[in-house]
């Protein structure tokens, strides 16, 4: 596998930008650690729950993407190009489904996910 040199460009080539993109996600999140730590521990407090929020709202899209791929690379296999596009496309939509759902039901219910008031008031 290590020795087959084209191999090892393509999984570079696809693997150093997820790599990269990973990284900056991780260094955004410690950055407004360190920037909310700045405010006090009650504050700190509603990022992380805040963060919760996100963190469940990307499970849900990544589990959508990760079916989708799935799909993609059985079409891809079988040289079937139109239901590819239609596997993006679906995935798409649905991502953008859970998306506007998520967003709604978060404004919605903003104070009864954050729970605690010493949060809220932060």
């Amino acid at each position: 596998m290590f020795k087959d040199k084209e191999f090892l460009k393509k999984l570079i080539a696809i693997g150093l930008p997820i790599a990269i993109q990973n990284l900056i996600m991780s260094s955004m999140n410690i950055v407004d650690v360190f920037m909310v730590g700045q405010l006090g521990e009650v504050e700190i407090a509603g990022l992380g729950l805040a963060n919760q929020i996100f963190f469940l709202m990307i499970l849900v899209l990544f589990g959508i993407n990760s079916g989708g791929s799935i799909f993609i690379a059985q079409f891809w296999g079988k040289k079937n190009i139109k239901k590819i596009r239609q596997t993006v496309g679906i995935s798409i939509v649905l991502g953008v489904i859970v998306t506007i759902v998520s967003f709604v039901g978060v404004e919605l219910f903003s104070k009864e996910l954050m729970q605690k008031s010493r949060c809220i008031q932060a």
